[in-house]
């Protein structure tokens, strides 16, 4: 006699010997690593394109809280980079980013500390740039010359540094151009300068850009065990005042897509003063905690002596700078919540949502 009930506790039973076949077995936390925690084998395959499947990768929690870091990864600071991250340092136009990236490269490969950023030992840099000819080179290497170094420490630099001009080849095509020069030239950190001249299109487009960043250019990083330090612009400044940003709010200061700053590790403005420019304002918007200036920000000037040579701004000089920010009503510590930032109870209290306003709040009121 047909019994639907019996119909169906078998057909339940069916369905779990079915799943118990295609289900691996789980593994305990202990087993996995997080480079071969995958519970499938190289040999399984997308049953629709007969490709092979992407394998896993990560782990839990609890691997992860076990896992012991590679400081031998760590390129600058504390982890502020590290190989196979990416960095943006944004600036106005003519403001002296390619001189940077020339300083930048040459005492770190000293194992000295640049724009005060400690390197972990001495660092190989290449330098990719488009705009500067060989005599713009010249100037902004001359420091090198007129600093008293020893043979020793000019042959460290030589031999750890590189500037490869190239202005041909733009897009994906550029990527693939950059594989070939470090295959060529294996380094710990590349700098681009700058980024539009190699995007190979609009600074705005945000599929690009994650093409450009995400899908091409981070398998190069993995593959040349390096970091990459991009140099790049702000947006047209004529109606743009940044003196009174949050960190949150420089970290979005580069021309484009918001793609950038959310694609990179690490993200720096420098601008100039608005009252006085020869001295400029350095903001490590993302990550600054990491930087090792104790601060989320430093002032740098250019020498005075003729190089082109980025130097460190007094104390008392930084000090000046603060106290007039504060005494014309701008309390310049919305970058600076590690040096006695805190949030008043009123001002906690006055965040409120409205439905008919939205969300509203009190800035950092001091």
């Amino acid at each position: 006699m047909f019994n639907l009930n019996d119909e169906f506790a078998q057909a339940g039973e069916k369905k779990k010997a079915v799943n118990a076949e295609k289900t691996p077995t789980a593994k305990h936390p202990k087993e996995l690593s997080l480079t071969t925690v995958s519970t499938t084998s190289t040999d399984d395959v997308n049953q629709k394109s007969g490709k092979k499947l992407r394998q896993l990768k990560g782990g839990s929690v609890t691997d992860y809280a076990n896992l012991q870091i590679d400081h031998s990864s760590t390129l600058l600071a504390d982890r502020y980079l590290c190989r196979g991250g990416g960095m943006f340092i944004v600036a106005p136009s003519g403001q002296g980013k390619s001189t940077l990236a020339v300083q930048l490269a040459a005492e770190w490969g000293l194992g000295c500390a640049s724009l005060e950023i400690r390197p972990h030992g001495p660092l190989r840099t290449l330098i990719i740039q488009a705009e500067d000819d060989a005599g713009d080179v010249h100037e902004m290497s001359e420091w090198v010359e007129n600093h008293n170094l020893s043979d020793e420490q000019k042959r460290q630099i030589a031999e750890n540094m590189h500037i490869e001009p190239v202005n041909d080849v733009v897009g994906f095509a550029f990527i693939d151009a950059l594989d070939e020069i470090l295959q060529q030239w294996p380094c710990d950190i590349v700098i681009i300068n700058p980024y539009t001249s190699y995007l190979g299109g609009d600074a705005k487009d945000e599929e690009l850009a994650n093409a450009w960043l995400r899908a091409k250019l981070n398998p190069l990083l993995t593959k040349h065990k390096c970091a990459v330090i991009i140099m790049h612009h702000t947006p047209k400044t004529q109606y743009a005042n940044s003196d009174d940003y949050t960190t949150s709010e420089l970290m979005y200061r580069g021309s484009g897509c918001a793609t950038m700053s959310n694609w990179a590790r690490a993200y720096m403005v420098f601008e100039p003063l608005r009252d006085n420019e020869t001295y400029f304002k350095f903001t490590a918007a993302k990550r600054g905690k990491r930087i090792g200036w104790g601060s989320f920000k430093r002032y740098f000037k250019h020498s005075d002596n003729g190089d082109l040579r980025w130097v460190a701004v007094s104390a008392e000089d930084s000090q000046k700078f603060e106290q007039e920010k504060r005494s014309k009503g701008n309390p310049g510590s919305h970058c600076e919540p590690d040096e006695g930032f805190s949030v008043r109870a009123e001002d906690a209290n006055a965040f409120r949502y409205s439905s008919r306003q939205g969300f509203q709040g009190i800035r950092n009121r001091h």
